[in-house]
């Protein structure tokens, strides 16, 4: 799977926003969380566990930064763990 950390470095907010597409949560995000999601899904590799994008709001450095500025709502959250794991069960 592929899923963030708490330093900064290592969050994938950071890697999303550093392709240029904008702030994370805006116009974008989802559709980018998808085509990742189906890129790991299509991996020729034996999947065991989760295997998936894991946005978890509670260890993510960027996420927390997000929620910050208040731009990470309970519709964004509930919106990407359609697509990926957002760590909100």
């Amino acid at each position: 799977s592929v899923a963030s950390a708490a330093s900064p470095d290592a969050s994938l907010v950071t890697a999303f926003e550093s392709l240029g597409l904008g702030p994370f949560a805006g116009a974008g995000t989802l559709t980018l969380s998808a085509l990742v999601t189906a890129v790991l899904k299509r991996l020729p590799y034996r999947l065991v566990g989760y295997c998936g994008l894991m946005l978890p709001h509670t260890e993510d450095s960027g996420l927390a930064r997000v929620a910050d500025d208040g731009a990470l709502s309970i519709d964004t959250l509930l919106l990407n763990s359609s697509v990926c794991g957002t760590g909100i069960e």
